[in-house]
């Protein structure tokens, strides 16, 4: 066998987003009204490129997440099913966008097959194949199925836990002077796992509760407006910021 090295996979990664992505280019554009922007060619090139980097670092940061039994296949099930439930029961949703919605049902579900056989005494596992798959096609789900930024913040918010470990620990890394590149075992997820010796099932709950208790507050607070989903979402990461700040003192006290 032979190792891929990291550049070249990210290199594939935003190929692929690419491809993916510019069809949806007309939605983009009519959805977030980037028209009305002057320059909209270039506001249009530069929204995309941000839409890349969203999806590639939705994949990536699902496969740093996928280091203990069962949380891939617990946040697969809420972050997937959710979006689908909640879009398939949007007002006129349209034959397109129930699709997509079904597509996100079936994902979860494959999800739910998996998880016996990944949580407590693993004998399937994802990969970094199955783990980035899962990312990408949920992101790419996001854009297809936003049609505004509101709803954009509130379907990635369905995968909060994840993006909260992710960001926290690039931040405490980059400070530290690590190669970001390089494989690590310094996730909140991980110290509690292994530092603290908490069975992995364990871990793996705790995280699907917060999913699932943000999610439901995000997605209960979409109906009063952005400011309401922000104020939820900056409440949470303050609080799981916190909470892993907590975690890492007492580990090098």
């Amino acid at each position: 066998f032979f190792l891929i090295s990291v550049r070249f996979r990210l290199g594939i990664q935003f190929f692929s987003a690419l491809i993916v992505l510019v069809p949806l280019v007309p939605q983009l554009n009519l959805y977030f009204d980037l028209h009305m922007f002057p320059m909209s060619s270039v506001v249009l090139i530069i929204f995309l490129f941000f839409m890349l980097l969203y999806v590639v670092g939705t994949a990536n940061f699902f496969n740093f997440m996928d280091g203990i039994n069962g949380i891939a296949g617990v946040a697969g099930i809420i972050a997937f099913g959710l979006l689908g439930v909640y879009t398939l029961y949007q007002p006129s949703p349209g034959a397109y966008q129930e699709a997509l919605s079904l597509l996100a049902i079936c994902i979860a579900l494959a999800c739910l097959g998996f998880l016996p056989f990944n949580i407590l005494h693993a004998k399937v596992f994802a990969g970094d194949v199955g783990s980035i798959l899962l990312g990408f096609l949920f992101a790419v789900l996001v854009v297809a199925l936003a049609r505004n930024f509101r709803d954009m913040i509130c379907f990635t918010a369905l995968l909060f836990p994840f993006y909260a470990d992710a960001l926290t620990t690039l931040y405490v890394r980059f400070r530290a002077g690590e190669n970001l590149f390089e494989p690590h075992r310094r996730h909140l997820y991980q110290l509690l796992a292994n530092e603290f010796g908490i069975a992995h099932w364990k871990v793996t709950i705790g995280y699907g509760a917060v999913q699932l208790v943000v999610s439901a507050g995000v997605l209960a607070a979409c109906a009063f407006g952005i400011h309401a989903v922000l104020f939820i979402l900056v409440i949470s990461f303050f609080l799981f910021t916190v909470v892993t700040c907590r975690v890492r003192k007492k580990l090098s006290s």
